[in-house]
């Protein structure tokens, strides 16, 4: 997965992939925002820092 802030992007060598908590769509890319906006991509959709924690450590945390 890649682990991206606005102005630069990482790929993680542990590479994890994970649904989108919103619409269901695998997830390549989060773009964080700030301490509580981020942005999984391709789909789009708004999800919290705090839910990729809980999916990157194995959890389904709603």
């Amino acid at each position: 997965m890649l682990e991206s802030t606005d102005d630069a992007e990482e790929r993680s060598d542990g590479a994890q992939h994970f649904d989108c908590p919103n619409c269901g769509r695998g997830v390549q890319a989060v773009t964080q925002h700030g301490p509580t906006d981020a942005t999984a991509s391709p789909c789009g959709c708004s999800i919290s820092p705090a839910h990729i924690d809980a999916l990157i450590a194995g959890r389904d945390d709603d």
